[in-house]
């Protein structure tokens, strides 16, 4: 059964993603977003990937329902992250998106993976390793 969040626009929570990847574009890291926006930086990564994803297959020439069924995500989420990617196709953004999308493709969908490169990991600050 789908989630209320994939079937409704979740308030605040799309406006908070839209600026996290936002602000990413813009080549700040997780850790300036995160102290920009109080959200974990794995939620940070998630918000960027789905927007890779998101962003992949609307070049593929996806429909916006089919991408939401696809990533399991709200249509009102994916519209917002195609308006977010259409501000941004320009000169300017365009090797940041390459990169975003590469950096992703070439992961798998693994958020955990993008974490910021100057955060340590759990085991780096002594946490459990498992």
């Amino acid at each position: 059964m789908p989630l209320r969040s994939q079937q409704k626009d979740a308030g605040w929570a799309l406006s908070h993603r839209i600026q996290a990847v936002e602000l990413y574009l813009r080549r700040y890291t997780f850790t300036q977003i995160r102290q920009r926006i109080y959200h974990s930086l794995p939620a940070i990564a998630n918000y960027v990937a789905t927007f890779a994803v998101a962003v992949a297959h609307t070049r593929d020439g996806h429909a916006v329902d089919e991408i939401a069924f696809l990533m399991q995500i709200s249509p009102a989420l994916v519209r917002q992250y195609q308006h977010l990617y259409e501000r941004y196709n320009i000169p300017e953004y365009q090797e940041r998106i390459d990169e975003i999308i590469a950096t992703v493709k070439a992961r798998g969908f693994r958020p955990s993976q993008l974490n910021d490169e100057s955060e340590p990991s759990e085991a780096e600050k002594g946490g459990p390793t498992r």
